[in-house]
């Protein structure tokens, strides 16, 4: 299971976000993206059933060029990280479909608990499967 992160612009709480996961995910299954063309490069590859996206967006900017990618992260259970509060920002993150979202200035005990269920219904599946 690999954990993808894009962060954009955002830097204080992305490492807040990330350090909270940490000892969720080893390093190594851990990649983190700055700009949307190492997002975009990064989702076109094989990826299914073997990633969860977190996605931080500083800005509305940021939020729509993600929201552009919507169709690469349709079977990706992805948390979506908000700039503001905005009604018309939650609508256009809402495009993403994610399985939760949060606000740049949210709890991020809360963003781990959410990657917590994420990959104990993984592991679940997983294993029914075999």
């Amino acid at each position: 299971m690999k954990l993808v992160v894009y962060h954009g612009k955002c830097e204080k709480e992305c490492h807040e976000i990330v350090s909270s996961m940490e000892d969720l995910i080893s390093g190594e299954f851990v990649e983190i993206h700055a700009t949307i063309d190492g997002l975009f490069n990064r989702l076109r590859g094989f990826h299914r059933g073997q990633m969860i996206a977190v996605i931080i967006t500083a800005t509305r900017t940021e939020l729509m060029n993600v929201v552009l990618l919507k169709d690469l992260l349709t079977d990706i259970p992805t948390i979506l990280i908000l700039p503001d509060h905005s009604q018309e920002t939650f609508s256009k993150g809402a495009k993403l479909v994610p399985r939760y979202v949060s606000y740049i200035d949210g709890d991020s005990s809360e963003i781990r608990l959410v990657m917590e269920k994420i990959l104990t219904r993984y592991k679940k599946t997983t294993f029914e499967r075999r």
